[in-house]
């Protein structure tokens, strides 16, 4: 073991205290005092006897757990309502309606940005996402990346594997590899190679990824072959969040919601069970005359139970000796609401996620708690943005770049694609609740210095750029047709004298500020400063990419 690097040496150790503590509980080796220490969650009594999780190295944690998560987080996803909403949340959230879009940064040799070449990039990449870029021909690129990040969230990994060929849109193809068929019942050791497999993905001395083994043939054919193909991984995109160091699979994002999920599932459909009995009002004949029993003979010489329908408006005679006996279930009860919205806010904490926008339940939410449960929701959808642009977009971006060069897909001066790598992913914004107050406040960090146009609008999802030639071109074509866009400022209307302010005591709230704001001076109207200050960067606004601003 000591001619071993360092990475396995750890790893062996991992095993022995992992074997040395396996063998420990079988033989009962049990603790049966208890044993004080500083830390109260470490103390060892009677109170803790079902509390006592083993320490593993991650692929230990993952070997024999890991398929029964996925299958499970697959049939919530399919089936459970608050794990399809949390599915378009997430999709909706992180990748918009149009997808993060490519803005391009190459530069000059002056150090400016190269507007042709950026625009050339631009339109390529454009071009290529409308094709249907999947090794099937069945999805654009917009479709298999949100199938990519679905499956992310509900396998808690996905595997895409870049096909590059002269018969490929712009010579490169994409290759969904499902969860499944990277074998995860494959770990051995090779301490002679140097290198170990560990579910499926086998790793060097530092724990690099260095292939995955793939289960040769078609999906329906390779769990009956388990023959594997051992694919570079060079070739093979895995991304997934790590929540361990060295952990070589990802783990679905449903594992911590599946239990109360799967048992709130339980509870509802047997309330619906237990409500749709008692609302067919069922009844029982019981016969409280043995000498009296009347019951139907079956052909084997046993008795039928007889059933009888109950009509409306009808009145039914029953045999001597029988009495109605009502079945009357008190299914949902009192109680049902409070208890189910209870779990769905533990299950919306096992999610990361506020509860009213997971359940759909605004019914106590407003303004106020509303804009900061949006905070913290969007703060988790600006992390899971740029995961997904490093592990995703980013390599994607670099492999089209390189095949599409090669394929004459972009007329651009050089042959070295890593020249023009630059560039900056916009993903989408979100509007606020209440979009006059974000615009006053961003209009009063404008005053102040504290922030910029172009900030405000990434924040939005939007592109200066795109907004200025918008405007350009819109004053080209009203002034072609004789038309001004340009808004004129209002001038204030002078304060009212104060012996006619008793008057507005009855009005509202808005009222009394827009009565405020009238006091307050001659100023511009907000929409007019807006358009102002957006027309002042129009007066020079550069062509596509040029950014002098």
């Amino acid at each position: 073991m000591a001619k071993l690097p360092l990475f396995q040496r750890a790893m062996a150790a991992w095993k022995v205290l992992s074997s040395a503590e396996q063998a420990g509980r079988a033989g009962g080796h049990r603790p049966t005092r208890t044993v004080r220490s500083v830390y109260r969650g470490a103390e060892t009594s009677r109170l803790f006897g079902d509390f006592n999780p083993r320490t593993q190295p991650p692929v230990e944690e993952l070997r024999g757990a890991l398929r029964t998560l996925r299958a499970r987080a697959r049939d919530l996803g399919r089936n459970e309502g608050l794990a399809t909403q949390f599915i378009r949340l997430a999709t909706t959230n992180v990748l918009g309606p149009r997808g993060m879009r490519l803005q391009a940064q190459v530069r000059d040799a002056s150090g400016n940005l190269d507007e042709r070449a950026n625009a050339v990039i631009e339109a390529a990449w454009n071009r290529w996402r409308a094709q249907r870029v999947s090794i099937d021909r069945r999805m654009t690129f917009s479709a298999f990346e949100r199938l990519s990040f679905r499956t992310a969230i509900t396998d808690g990994e996905t595997f895409i594997r870049p096909i590059v060929g002269p018969d490929e849109p712009h010579g490169l193809s994409l290759q969904g590899l499902d969860a499944d068929v990277i074998d995860d019942r494959l770990s051995t050791s090779f301490p002679v190679e140097g290198s170990e497999v560990w579910l499926g993905v086998e790793v060097d001395g530092v724990g690099r990824p260095l292939a995955y083994h793939v289960m040769e043939g078609l999906y329906s054919n390779a769990f009956y072959s388990r023959q594997t193909v051992r694919v570079p991984a060079s070739e093979v995109l895995h991304a997934y969040i790590s929540e361990r160091f060295n952990q070589a699979r990802g783990i679905s994002w449903f594992a911590p919601a599946i239990v109360p999920g799967q048992h709130l599932n339980g509870f509802i459909e047997a309330v619906l069970v237990g409500a749709r009995a008692g609302a067919g009002q069922m009844a029982f004949v019981e016969q409280t005359d043995e000498s009296l029993a009347g019951a139907d003979e079956s052909p084997d010489g046993g008795a039928e139970p007889v059933e009888t329908e109950i009509e409306p408006g009808t009145i039914t005679r029953l045999a001597p000796g029988e009495k109605l006996s009502a079945f009357t279930p008190s299914q949902p009860s009192d109680a049902f609401t409070d208890f189910t919205k209870d779990i769905k806010r533990h299950v919306a904490a096992c999610l990361g996620v506020n509860y009213a926008q997971l359940a759909s339940d605004y019914a106590e939410a407003n303004y106020s708690s509303m804009r900061a449960a949006q905070l913290v929701d969007r703060d988790l959808w600006r992390a899971l943005q740029i995961w997904w642009i490093e592990a995703f977009l980013q390599p994607i971006f670099e492999r089209w770049l390189q095949a599409a060069m090669l394929a004459g897909e972009l007329p651009l001066d050089g042959r070295d694609w890593r020249r023009y790598t630059a560039h900056r992913w916009i993903p989408r914004g979100w509007p606020w609740v209440d979009p006059l107050k974000d615009v006053q406040a961003s209009e009063m960090e404008l005053d102040l210095g504290l922030t910029s146009v172009t900030r405000i609008l990434a924040e939005r999802g939007e592109d200066i750029e795109d907004i200025l030639e918008e405007r350009r071109d819109e004053q080209l074509l009203a002034k072609r047709y004789g038309q001004d866009l340009q808004r004129v400022a209002k001038a204030p209307k002078p304060a009212p004298p104060d012996e006619e302010q008793d008057d507005d005591e009855g009005q509202d709230e808005e009222a009394g500020d827009e009565a405020g704001t009238r006091r307050a001076g001659p100023r511009e109207s907000l929409p007019a400063a807006v358009a102002a200050r957006v027309n002042g960067h129009a007066g020079a606004a550069p062509a596509r990419n040029g950014k002098s601003h």
